[in-house]
């Protein structure tokens, strides 16, 4: 209706003949001309988006590497939290006692850290061995002298 007159005047002529106005909600299709600005604002954001994009990536790479020793012990520290222990390898030292029929394995620092009952080739003494046993037995008799001297004194 009215397509002679400007848009201006044919809202008004409309709103002035018609019987009511309401809202009222419909598919409104575009022209050509409006999809090809929309294509070409589409494109230019792409094109903004896409430069941001590689920037970002930039920036994320930099974070990463900045962060990839504070990530790393934070991993190891919570595993330590979780387990309470960790695998290490280190010398042990490693002393049968043919009377219990345990073999011992000493750390650095002089603490056990593992026990287990001697192997069938285990059996034969060794020359250290046999020397803490002579050491062993040299200071059982002193301490036996001692109680027998502090027993005498009485």
């Amino acid at each position: 209706m009215y397509d002679d007159r400007s848009l201006e005047d044919r809202e008004r002529l409309l709103r002035d003949t018609c019987d009511k106005v309401e809202k009222f909600s419909y598919d409104k299709s575009f022209t050509n001309q409006n999809v090809d600005m929309f294509r070409e604002r589409l494109s230019d954001l792409m094109i903004e988006v896409s430069k941001f994009e590689v920037e970002l990536a930039k920036i994320k790479k930099q974070y990463l590497e900045d962060t990839k020793p504070m990530r790393t012990e934070v991993k190891e520290l919570l595993e330590n939290i979780r387990f309470r222990s960790r695998m290490v390898e280190e010398q042990a030292y490693i002393f049968i006692d043919h009377e219990e029929n345990h073999v011992g394995y000493y750390n650095v620092e002089g603490l056990l850290i593992h026990k287990r009952m001697l192997n069938i080739d285990e059996h034969q003494r060794s020359i250290m061995g046999a020397a803490r046993e002579a050491e062993k037995q040299k200071s059982t008799k002193k301490k036996a002298s001692n109680y027998a001297d502090a027993e005498i004194v009485r």
